[in-house]
């Protein structure tokens, strides 16, 4: 489905940019100083997001599978307006009804 594929997309690539970008400026800037704490935290935390891409894809599979989406979108564009005198009856023949 597209919109899985989308959104792993862009979960993906919002969990591994920062490390990939650390990774990169650390190829590019190689000095033979020691490394500072910043540059520590920095990988440190790109890390923790990559491994939050593990942990967030199995609920975008979850989320966003073909039946709960049918759920949601049916729900909220079919949904009959309930009035004071309105049985349930009669709220199932207004929204299954041909027009």
């Amino acid at each position: 489905m597209m919109a899985q594929l989308a959104a792993l997309t862009v979960v993906s690539c919002v969990c591994w940019s920062p490390f990939l970008v650390n990774i990169l400026m650390m190829q590019i800037n190689q000095s033979p100083r020691p490394s500072d704490n910043d540059q520590d935290g920095f990988t440190l935390l790109g890390l923790r997001m990559a491994s939050l891409n593990q942990i967030l894809d199995p609920w975008v599979y979850i989320l966003l599978r073909r039946a709960v989406l049918f759920r949601v979108c049916c729900f909220y564009t079919q949904r009959p307006l309930e009035t004071a005198n309105s049985s349930y009856a009669d709220g199932r023949r207004q929204t299954f009804s041909l027009k």
